[in-house]
């Protein structure tokens, strides 16, 4: 996301593309201009919601004369709605993933409500589409497809992918990571067993001793660590906290995972490819179909018992690296960044005409 308003930026000027929060910017403070950036201070605890936010946010879209909001969970669409209902602003809302938003069926139902009010509801993968139809309740007819895209793979700077090595202790080491938000929907819960059987398979004479390397953070980080030290793995794990550009640190892995619950279509994991990694992914989404028909990586079994084999296969064949493996692949234009953005731009332009 930040990546595409700072296109837009470029492109279209100063003026173009804002970024409204409803409670906080976090880092977004740190990567994008100030002047594009609105916080709406929203109460999410007043029910049924925050009149001021709202009252705020109309506001604010008729100063800087709107013309669509993209919005992107539920709470979000909520605002959406609020904000731009009888008013000449379009609404685009996207899900990527599972909504943990809409547990219960009130939460269903209200997912439901919105998507009438929406002008576009998309859906970044087939199975966050099904998802959406058979869990909120949300028409397939009025669902768009427009899967998650990347940039080509660039080169990265070596001394770049040195500086971070150094950082984390890694040099001479095979390097399994991932980059994301760390929350219970990335299976982490779930991964560090497995890691810990793992090591206690490889033998002590391998002359790449195996690490974890987590680019991220998120609520549950010290859940995550305290889970590492109580398995006896904590040296074994290394935490590199968020990270403003995260090639560098795809460019030191070895391979690439992602052992996510729920998933739309992880956008980490087609940059990893791009970059030229080896994948092991769990087959949520359309995360598993990716790596098929890419050919470079394991889809892990459906019981986690196999999966510390997998790993222990996958550490001893050391897959080497196939740069722009996505980008020549037979999907390479559905996964391109300039194709999902400039979708998005056709439907924010049909939509604006509409209204």
């Amino acid at each position: 996301m930040v990546r595409w308003v700072r296109a837009r930026l470029a492109a279209l000027g100063n003026d173009s593309t804002y970024v409204i929060t409803l409670d906080e910017l976090g880092d977004l403070a740190q990567r994008l201009p100030e002047a594009n950036l609105f916080c709406l201070d929203a109460k999410r605890h007043r029910k049924p919601w925050d009149r001021v936010a709202v009252r705020d946010l109309r506001q604010f879209l008729q100063a800087k004369q709107i013309d669509v909001v993209h919005s992107h969970n539920l709470a979000a669409q909520q605002y959406g709605v609020l904000g731009t209902v009888r008013s000449a602003v379009a609404h685009v809302q996207t899900q990527h993933g599972a909504n943990t938003h809409v547990l219960g069926m009130g939460n269903r139902l209200r997912s439901a409500a919105l998507s009438r009010l929406t002008d576009a509801v998309v859906a970044v993968s087939g199975g966050t589409r099904d998802s959406m139809v058979a869990q909120q309740f949300i028409s397939q007819q009025k669902i768009r497809l427009i899967p998650n895209g990347v940039a080509d793979y660039q080169p990265v700077d070596s001394e770049a992918v040195a500086a971070a090595r150094a950082e984390c202790g890694l040099a001479d080491c095979f390097v399994f990571g991932s980059v994301g938000r760390l929350a219970v929907v990335k299976g982490w819960e779930r991964f560090l067993p497995v890691f810990a059987r793992f090591l206690e398979q490889v033998g002590d004479g391998d002359a790449l001793p195996p690490r974890l390397l987590l680019v991220g953070d998120g609520p549950e980080r010290a859940a995550i660590e305290q889970q590492a030290q109580s398995l006896g793995i904590g040296e074994f794990v290394v935490f590199a906290g968020f990270q403003t550009d995260p090639q560098p640190w795809l460019a030191l892995m070895d391979v690439f995972v992602l052992p996510s619950l729920s998933e739309g279509l992880s956008v980490a994991l087609l940059e990893a490819l791009e970059s030229g990694l080896y994948a092991c992914v769990t087959d949520v989404g359309d995360c598993g179909d990716v790596v098929r028909e890419v050919g470079h990586g394991t889809v892990l079994c459906p019981d986690d018992g196999a999966w510390a084999d997998q790993l222990l296969a996958i550490y001893q064949e050391a897959p080497e690296r196939r740069v722009k493996v996505l980008s020549s692949s037979a999907g390479a234009r559905i996964y391109s960044q300039s194709h999902c953005l400039q979708t998005y731009e056709d439907l924010y332009l049909s939509l604006s005409a509409q209204l």
